[in-house]
């Protein structure tokens, strides 16, 4: 029982990082307790909690095309578990349907992920439960089909086009809720800036009045406070020229998914019109320029970048992530191409090479980090190599980055053993 507590305890920790990754990870060795109790009912709840934060991780965290990738063994792996539970517990459909609703009202209302309709998860699930191929057709068919609001008529979310790159033209977008959930929760403050040719062409930001009173985790989070918000516009005041500023521009934004749905209600209620501008979302782009990170919250970024942050403020969050973009841009200027044909011999020589001439700053550090990342893609970084990388990023305090090409040494090499090291490293992390 003690354990179980201690990965709660994680399970909240990790939860408001946003680490989702880690959260589901810390749900199946839960799960794996319970199913050594014997405890069929509470593991088959922690599976389908798994399950849940896999979905809101795909629906905003992670890209759906990278899902097949990212969930590989764990789709095999934790479907078997689920079925054999509800084999054993012999539930019928409307009992494994009470089950998931009281199980997510229960144990997932208060997780920190964008809100997932518990009605397409059980659609969902139960799909999956008869047919193993399908979860992705079925997750597309339903993602934008929500009932997002408690009325008497449904909106349908039209969303523009999700762009692969950041063009030259933007606005950067963020916004500040008081809560995660677009059926009852309320924009308190946007911040937008727009960019023309990589430099700032304009501003738009506003707080704004809501009824709700904010939890405190919202006033620790934001630094705002129900006496601000009180004096400030409503929504229906400042969204003709939010509209204005928004209209016909490129949309960009960490997780913009989450801002495109709240921002797509209100546009649609106040002024009848549907947002559905092209969008960029800089999580996806982070992913690929970055792999190997853990966690893609802003607050990693930023320990990552050492970008001073501060509290959570929309035009804030906004320059940090043009900062981070900026970054990846001068980064990838300077980024040695990998070309086709070179072999592990030759890539590890050059990384050893790189790193023998001595690496002055971080930025340097930076630049050959992405260049071993993409090595390692490619498997053409030899054991002794991933060491010295593993060294250096020790040295930069990248402890995660450490560990990881720390085990990669190891799954290349099996006679080098570096798991002291790694337990020691993990302490830190």
């Amino acid at each position: 029982m003690e354990q179980i507590e201690k990965l709660k305890k994680a399970i909240e920790t990790n939860a408001n990082k946003g680490d989702y990754l880690i959260v589901r990870k810390n749900y199946l060795e839960i799960s794996k307790i319970l199913k050594k109790q014997g405890d069929q009912k509470e593991k088959l709840r922690y599976l389908l909690l798994a399950i849940y934060v896999d979905l809101s991780g795909m629906s905003d965290y992670c890209v759906v095309e990278e899902y097949e990738k990212l969930s590989r063994a764990f789709k095999v792996t934790i479907w078997k578990e689920i079925k054999n539970s509800i084999q054993n517990l012999k539930l019928n459909d409307n009992e494994i349907i009470q089950l998931i609703r009281e199980t997510i009202k229960k144990y997932a209302i208060s997780l920190p992920f964008v809100y997932f309709d518990i009605e397409i998860l059980i659609k969902i699930i139960m799909d999956k439960l008869k047919d193993e191929e399908n979860l992705l057709q079925k997750y597309e068919e339903f993602h934008n089909k929500v009932d997002l609001r408690n009325t008497d008529y449904k909106i349908e979310i039209k969303k523009g086009n999700s762009l692969e790159e950041i063009p030259s033209n933007y606005v950067i977008v963020d916004i500040e809720t008081t809560g995660l959930n677009p059926k009852t929760d309320s924009i308190i403050e946007v911040g937008c800036i727009k960019f023309r040719n990589g430099k700032e062409f304009g501003r738009y930001e506003s707080i704004i009045k809501t009824p709700k009173e904010l939890s405190s985790k919202i006033k620790r989070m934001t630094g705002l406070s129900d006496e601000i918000l009180n004096e400030a516009p409503e929504m229906k005041t400042i969204a003709p020229r939010l509209w204005a500023f928004l209209k016909n521009e490129i949309i960009v934004g960490h997780n913009i998914n989450f801002d495109i749905q709240f921002l797509y209600i209100n546009f649609y209620e106040i002024l009848g019109k549907e947002f559905t501008n092209d969008y960029v979302d800089t999580l996806k782009i982070f992913k690929r320029a970055y792999p190997r990170l853990k966690s893609y919250s802003l607050e990693n970024l930023c320990n990552k970048f050492k970008i001073c942050a501060g509290h959570h403020r929309a035009i804030v969050d906004c320059l940090i992530v043009e900062e981070i973009i900026n970054r990846m841009r001068k980064s990838e200027n300077k980024i040695t191409i990998i070309e086709e044909g070179i072999t592990e011999e030759s890539a590890s020589k050059y990384v050893l090479n790189l790193v023998k001439k001595g690496i002055e700053n971080y930025e340097q550090f930076e630049i050959i980090l992405e260049i071993c990342n993409e090595l390692v893609e490619k498997e053409l970084l030899s054991a002794k190599a991933c060491k010295k990388v593993a060294s250096i990023c020790e040295e930069f305090e990248e402890y995660t980055d450490a560990v990881e090409f720390y085990q990669l040494a190891m799954d290349i090499e099996p006679d080098m053993d570096f798991t002291k090291k790694i337990e020691r490293l993990e302490k830190k992390i």
